[in-house]
């Protein structure tokens, strides 16, 4: 019997990528710009901002924080600066047993999907730095598909082209939003996707080409 997931929908940095903290160090580099400063009212504020739009479009984010427009782009020039300079410093490595489950994931004819906030030239710089420019069949950012997270545009135009799986948060949040499973880690989906590849595509955790899974972080 044929899989009835044709695609497997994953988040780069956290979930299939680590990068020890940089993406919050990058974060603070631009508050600073900004005149926000570590320790300050002010910082405790954005700092709650930027942990609870984490996986977003960066450019939403500095908007929610900083309100006008130019000062949005330019913390957003600020942050993918520092970042792309992390990453060419070495800083980001793949999350063990990412790359594999790709490549399984390809072999057994499921589509892989990489998304992201990330702008596309930090996307690609991100790819290029781990060697993963042919590790998905898509690689998708907030750019590519009209809106970021939370709203649902990035999966779609996944399924477009494809079809979808994904996650994010904590367990309580994640099952409120429809999760059937709760993965510790990437490297987890595999043993999750063989049992299901003998569900009929009309019953159990899947239906048709759809199953919400998710990565905790």
């Amino acid at each position: 019997m044929s899989s009835p997931i044709r695609l497997v929908a994953l988040d780069m940095a956290g979930t299939t990528i680590s990068d020890d903290g940089v993406v919050l160090d990058a974060f603070h580099e631009a508050l600073a710009d900004a005149n926000i400063m570590a320790g300050s009212p002010a910082f405790a504020a954005a700092q709650q901002i930027v942990q609870e739009t984490m996986g977003r479009s960066k450019i939403e984010v500095f908007r929610r924080v900083l309100g006008a427009e130019p000062a949005a782009a330019r913390a957003t020039t600020v942050f993918e600066t520092a970042y792309e300079q992390a990453v060419r410093g070495g800083r980001v490595h793949a999350i063990s047993g990412a790359q594999t489950l790709l490549g399984l994931l390809r072999a057994d004819g499921i589509k892989t999907c990489l998304t992201t906030g990330f702008s596309p030239v930090t996307r690609d710089l991100l790819l290029k730095q781990l060697g993963w420019e042919q590790a998905a069949d898509l690689v998708l950012s907030p750019a590519d598909a009209g809106r970021g997270r939370p709203h649902p545009d990035l999966l779609w135009t996944a399924m477009l082209r494809c079809g979808a799986l994904t996650g994010a948060d904590d367990d309580a949040r994640l099952r409120a939003g429809g999760a059937t499973h709760i993965l510790p880690s990437v490297a987890d989906l595999l043993a999750l996707l063989v049992p299901l590849r003998r569900v009929n595509s009309g019953a159990g955790a899947c239906a048709g080409s759809t199953c919400r899974a998710t990565m905790r972080r």
